[in-house]
């Protein structure tokens, strides 16, 4: 029986540099990939081809991560990322020979149907292509090693240790801020990794399935922003409803500082400056509501959940209903 290519295996050693290449690259890949579906399902296929290529050219850099240095600051050569991409997997019997054909294939096509303007492909042709590129960016999720937000916050303990005496996580359904059971989970920060969110929740969620919770399966961890049990110390912590960033959004989020994460249709942001005092916290939480540059942007019904509740909580988890884990996009500094 053909061994499925989600069981297989691949193991790859980036340093931290390579780490954080290897995510943006990710999180390219995967606002590609939402937009060529969003494109295919308003039928326009010929420009669907375009992303479903960038997709698989912002994948293969992942997988090149600490083989191919980018020189100068243009887009990296088509033909030498394909021609590396082939080398170093084409015949590597661990990886799924379908995602290299699939590379080359999509080049091709791109050429043709971008420059060329040769008739798109048909419909049927290309939503298998494009279902082959979610199993594709699914295996490079599980893959690749990536900068995950417990990275930012060891950083941020590491920068403030006397502010940051606590982390703490929430269990709960994505499907609505209000209304259903959740769980929150204290850790000193030296534990950090010890004891990884996705293990807390699986837990977490055997524990509410016996108490006959309903929908446990759809349950996600989020991070919170408070540090410390006992004291008002926060960092800054948004929903951007954005799938494309501005420069605009970016000048505005710079003067706070901190990590941008793909969340799937848009962002979330981490501060990374402990504010100390409730008041304080409530008075930057609101002026992101009141500001010109994020008006709009900003997640306004997360942002006055986050007041009521007294702190804010981004998802670090998937579910069936937020099936993308969201994912290092970039540092605004």
């Amino acid at each position: 029986m053909m061994q499925s290519v989600f069981e297989m295996r691949i193991k790859l050693d980036y340093n931290f540099q390579q780490r954080k290449k290897a995510s943006t690259l990710l999180s390219l890949a995967q606002g590609e990939l939402a937009s060529a579906q969003a494109l295919f399902n308003e039928g326009f296929y010929r420009e669907s081809v375009v992303h479903m290529y960038f997709t698989c050219f912002y994948l293969a850099q992942a997988f090149l991560a600490h083989k191919i240095q980018s020189k100068g600051r243009g887009m990296p050569n088509h033909k030498r990322i394909a021609s590396a991409f082939n080398e170093a997997y084409g015949r590597r019997a661990r990886f799924p020979r379908a995602y290299v054909q699939l590379h080359n294939e999509l080049l091709g096509l791109r050429i043709d149907h971008h420059y060329r303007l040769l008739p798109p492909p048909v419909q049927s042709f290309l939503k298998q292509k494009i279902h082959t590129l979610w199993e594709y960016l699914e295996f490079a999720y599980k893959h690749i090693p990536k900068i995950g937000i417990l990275d930012v916050l060891k950083d941020v303990h590491e920068d403030n240790d006397e502010l940051v005496c606590d982390i703490s996580y929430d269990i709960y359904c994505p499907k609505t801020y209000r209304h259903h059971t959740r769980l929150t989970f204290w850790q000193p920060p030296i534990y950090l990794g010890e004891c990884l969110p996705e293990e807390i929740c699986a837990k977490a969620k055997k524990m509410l399935a016996s108490f006959s919770v309903p929908r446990t399966r759809e349950y996600v961890i989020g991070i919170n922003s408070r540090l410390d049990q006992y004291a008002d110390v926060q960092l800054i912590m948004l929903d951007i409803d954005v799938r494309d960033l501005n420069n605009s959004v970016e000048n505005a989020l710079r003067k706070v500082g901190g990590v941008l994460f793909r969340s799937g249709r848009g962002f979330h942001f981490v501060g990374n400056t402990p504010i100390v005092g409730r008041s304080k916290w409530r008075k930057q939480m609101r002026s992101f509501l009141r500001d010109r540059d994020l008006k709009g942007y900003v997640d306004k019904k997360h942002v006055t959940i986050s007041l009521e509740r007294g702190y804010s909580t981004l998802r670090i988890t998937s579910s069936p209903t937020k099936p993308l884990t969201p994912i290092f996009f970039k540092e605004i500094k």
